[in-house]
């Protein structure tokens, strides 16, 4: 990777590249449902503004699928998976539904997976109305 971003043009450190390695792959492996403690603190907040996003490096490699709280900062589910559509994302915000701590909002980039799925896990919670994209 270091070697990539250099023959791009940008400078790297392997101290810094190593630490961002470690950050993406806990990502990938993300679960907070089960920690009581945590999901307490988030519905002492009032719940949760959900967020979520798909990034896909090249079209070949698996997609790292994100979901986190607007309000806390805090992520709640991340997973790594090759990306056909929108029942790949159905268990990742099953996650998020799961941990009963209320949503009162969710936003995405507007993908088209991303767009149904978050108002079929989340019927009736508020999002923003906008024209899906690819």
């Amino acid at each position: 990777m270091a070697r990539d971003l250099g023959a791009r043009g940008v400078p790297t450190h392997q101290r810094t590249m190593g630490r961002s390695f470690r950050d993406f792959v806990a990502l990938t492996a993300l679960a907070r449902a089960e920690d009581e403690a945590w999901c307490e603190r988030l519905r002492a907040q009032g719940g949760i503004v959900l967020m979520c996003d798909r990034v896909q490096f090249e079209d070949r490699s698996p997609a790292l699928c994100l979901a986190w709280d607007a309000l806390s900062g805090e992520p709640l589910f991340g997973e790594r998976k090759l990306y056909r559509g929108k029942e790949d994302l159905v268990p990742l915000l099953e996650g998020v539904r799961d941990m009963d701590v209320p949503v009162i909002g969710t936003v995405t980039d507007k993908q088209k997976g991303l767009v149904p799925t978050a108002k079929d896990v989340f019927p009736g919670v508020p999002y923003p109305s906008a024209t899906a994209t690819s």
